[in-house]
């Protein structure tokens, strides 16, 4: 930071590498270089002039409020308020027109500052000691230098700055901008105590000692999944004995959760990629009240350990990705099979897994087993084909996993059995009924 010299000092600063520019670039005629206006300046003595003229000053855009704030809310001062400034200066060059002096000065000092554009603490420090009015100056201090830049000024924009100045014809001139000045002024303030480190534990000294200070820096990297297959491969099913593969990019956090259906996982998965997660999904670690069959959605979390002992936080979270859970089908029986004519009722007793609950939709779909021809003769009819979705028990368990389905008006045959949880489907196996003919096989039921 500077004090209340540091304009000036800019002003003398910039004057005095003008000086050092020009003077050499008219040998044999008398330069002067003044931080006067323009209007200020013999024009017809035969001798070269230079002004260098603060015309603007504006506020610093980028650094205007580095400062704040710098008072409590009773008023007390924390800390001193800072000003930030661009200095804004028209350098005008005069001299006899015939030697091309203006042209020969402007030439100079453009190619100077241009090749010189920051303001060097051994130029400030020169100037300061070089001119008594600058004493106390601390531009030289500043941790900001000051850097020239050139302006463009369109010639609207000339004409209104010259027209400041009364009855002055226009001459050679260009415009320069100092930029950042930070100012301060010498106030007392009252800064906050420092926070403390760990200290001992009052009360009890064996006690860990009580938390400090605490720095925590990390980028900002969210992660984000893009896609979730099945471990076993891309076109294989999810199932609730299997794991799932998450794809995605920053996958890895420190530490790496991931939740099903909002629950987390718990261990979370062990060594995590950045790219890919592989998640069992076998209980140990997904709870049984998430692993149900139907759409699931699954999120990578990355939690904050923060304190001391280290305590897990609320991170950052992806985006979440839904992914089928199909059911399985473990045994397939009937019960209480009675015959209505050429029909059967009766129930259908189907192992699941994962659990069904009392409140999902359940469908279960019997499809006539056929048996390739030959050896066995075509069927005098097409494959038969039911639906069924209604449970035996008017208030069934809360969670299952053997499910009592009833069956009405079926035919006698041999019936490969599906069932849907929430619009999930399981999956039928392949097989040979005749040899070198793959078809569904399994799960199957016969009735009666």
């Amino acid at each position: 930071m500077s004090n209340f010299l540091a304009v000036a000092t800019v002003t003398e600063a910039l004057r005095s590498r003008v000086i050092d520019a020009v003077v050499a670039s008219v040998p044999g005629v008398l330069v002067n270089v003044t931080t006067a206006r323009p209007d200020a300046i013999k024009q017809d003595d035969g001798n070269g002039h230079v002004s260098v003229f603060l015309y603007r000053v504006s506020p610093n855009s980028s650094l205007r409020n580095v400062d704040l704030p710098t008072r409590r809310a009773s008023g007390s001062l924390i800390d001193r308020p800072r000003v930030a400034l661009d200095l804004h200066y028209l350098v005008s060059f005069f001299g006899p027109a015939a030697e091309a002096v203006p042209e020969r000065m402007l030439g100079a000092m453009v190619t100077r500052l241009h090749s010189q554009p920051v303001l060097d603490t051994a130029l400030v420090e020169g100037v300061v000691t070089s001119q008594p009015f600058l004493a106390g100056s601390d531009l030289a201090d500043a941790f900001e230098t000051v850097k020239l830049t050139q302006e463009p000024l369109s010639l609207e924009e000339l004409s209104k700055i010259w027209s400041i100045f009364f009855q002055v014809p226009y001459c050679l001139s260009v415009a320069y901008r100092a930029s950042a000045l930070l100012l301060e002024e010498e106030l007392s303030t009252q800064p906050a105590l420092p926070v403390r480190g760990p200290t001992p534990d009052p009360v009890d000294p064996a006690l860990p000692p009580r938390d400090g200070r605490r720095i925590y820096v990390e980028t900002l990297r969210p992660p984000r999944i893009e896609a979730v297959v099945s471990a076993a491969g891309d076109g294989e099913p999810i199932t609730a004995d299997g794991a799932i593969l998450i794809r995605g990019t920053n996958l890895r956090g420190n530490p790496t959760g991931v939740t099903v259906g909002g629950v987390a996982i718990n261990p979370p998965p062990v060594d995590p990629g950045d790219t890919e997660i592989e998640v069992a999904l076998s209980t140990p670690p997904l709870p049984g009240e998430v692993r149900r069959a139907g759409i699931q959605g699954v999120q990578v979390v990355h939690e904050r350990l923060l304190g001391d002992p280290p305590t897990a936080h609320r991170g950052v979270e992806s985006n979440v990705f839904p992914f089928v859970l199909r059911p399985r089908i473990l045994s397939v029986a009937t019960e209480n099979v009675v015959a209505d004519g050429e029909f059967f009722n009766g129930v259908l007793v189907v192992g699941v897994d994962p659990a069904v609950g009392e409140d999902q939709r359940l469908a279960l779909f019997l499809s006539e087993l056929v048996t390739p021809s030959p050896p066995a003769p075509p069927l005098d009819h097409p494959p038969r084909a039911y639906r069924f979705d209604q449970r035996e028990e008017a208030d069934p368990p809360e969670v299952t996993t053997t499910l009592r389905i009833l069956f009405t008006r079926v035919r006698p045959a041999d019936y490969l059995v599906r069932l849907q949880v929430d619009g999930a489907e399981s999956q039928l196996a392949l097989g040979e009924l005749v040899v070198g003919i793959q078809q569904y096989t399994t799960p199957a039921v016969s009735v009666p």
